[in-house]
């Protein structure tokens, strides 16, 4: 993922090296959303056959991508990143964020997942979409393999 960024950013013209710390760090959310969760089961063990439904997921997404921003902003890492997770959290979330940056980390992200659902045989590979692409950015893509 941090490739992707990384690839995505000079395409863009914008920093590769902020990228892809910035995809180093778009998953901390998670990491600490799922921490957290984690510690609630050390309790009280998961019921049996345990799903999490469509409206968990969303809030959780949303949740994440403010751990992100609070995060990111905490730790003072770099003007652009702090810019990009400042965008974030006013955006209430990466999807509607207008920093180039968060863009471009949401999109490695996006990629990076879609690499994963299509190496697993999920989802179909879009050859002439990937063709498309600039050889850095397909490349990253296809060593994700």
């Amino acid at each position: 993922q941090a490739a992707l960024c990384r690839a995505l950013a000079q395409d863009r013209g914008l920093d590769p090296f902020e990228a892809y710390l910035g995809g180093l760090l778009y998953d901390v959310g998670w990491t600490a959303g799922w921490r957290a969760l984690d510690h609630v089961f050390d309790k009280l063990p998961p019921p049996s056959g345990l799903a999490f439904s469509r409206g968990f997921r969303q809030a959780f997404q949303a949740r994440r991508e403010r751990l992100f921003s609070q995060f990111v902003i905490g730790w003072k890492l770099s003007a652009p990143l702090h810019a990009a997770a400042r965008a974030v959290k006013g955006a209430a979330g990466f999807e509607l964020a207008d920093d180039p940056l968060a863009q471009v980390l949401l999109a490695g992200n996006r990629l990076a997942a879609r690499r994963v659902l299509v190496s697993t045989g999920r989802v179909a590979e879009d050859p002439a979409a990937v063709a498309h692409w600039s050889e850095p950015v397909r490349a990253a893509y296809l060593a994700l393999a």
